[in-house]
């Protein structure tokens, strides 16, 4: 049988991510599961007036962006029913597919739980899919939850 005793869910603070959430925690309350829950922190802010031309954060700025991260996800995960099985929690600053593998190597998830925004067309073709990137690149399963 598969052993699944890391559950990763990497949430954008965003809607989508409540359903991904919910479904990380079933699965950890049922499979004894530790669950960490991710947050990526952009570490490029758009330049005006082209916002497709990035400009790295300054360190100060960068500080208090993950500081300003923490507080946010604390908050998400104080008022959510998730924080009665007290999962961990990691704010990362960069890329949100880069970080979301990356963590997944270094704790050794078993699966991850990621939700997804169902975009398509142009919207998906400009945006792309954090969600798809993280299936191709992945070192284990990746559960996509539709919002």
């Amino acid at each position: 049988m598969i052993a699944i005793r890391k559950i990763l869910c990497p949430i954008d603070l965003g809607p989508c991510a409540d359903h991904a959430l919910a479904y990380a925690a079933e699965l950890a309350e049922k499979l004894s599961a530790e669950l960490t829950v991710l947050y990526a922190v952009p570490d490029l802010l758009p330049m005006m007036p082209d916002a497709t031309m990035p400009m790295p954060v300054s360190p100060t700025d960068s500080t208090e962006l993950l500081a300003n991260g923490r507080a946010a996800l604390a908050e998400r995960l104080a008022v959510s029913t998730v924080s009665r099985l007290n999962p961990k929690s990691e704010v990362r600053l960069g890329s949100a597919d880069t970080e979301i593998v990356e963590v997944a190597k270094e704790m050794g998830a078993d699966l991850i739980v990621i939700g997804t925004h169902g975009r398509t067309g142009l919207a998906h073709f400009f945006l792309g899919s954090v969600a798809e990137k993280i299936v191709r690149t992945a070192p284990c399963p990746v559960l996509t939850v539709r919002g």
